[in-house]
């Protein structure tokens, strides 16, 4: 299996409080199903399967504590591997 790819994805240029982030976690290379998971500080935030391969997604409804670093790993019950890690900043919202 390939080491997963974890890309952030929020609505705009800045992550701020109240915006959805969306995690996406993909391995390229594996043989399915693949379970992924998603951390945050290395806190699990959860996981998501996919079944007959691909990527998965993990969905985050921002707070400035969401600040910080994240990761994802997959893992195909012969093989897991982890990603790299992306830092992340939440700025609150202008008002």
């Amino acid at each position: 299996m390939s080491r997963p790819v974890l890309a952030l994805r929020a609505p705009g240029t800045h992550a701020a409080v109240g915006d959805l982030l969306e995690l996406h976690c993909e391995a390229l290379r594996g043989s399915p199903p693949i379970l992924y998971w998603f951390y945050h500080e290395d806190i699990t935030l959860g996981s998501r399967s996919a079944p007959s391969g691909g990527g998965a997604s993990f969905n985050l409804s921002l707070t400035e504590e969401h600040s910080g670093n994240y990761s994802c790993e997959a893992n195909n019950g012969l093989v897991a591997q982890h990603s790299d890690t992306i830092s992340l900043s939440v700025i609150g919202k202008l008002t």
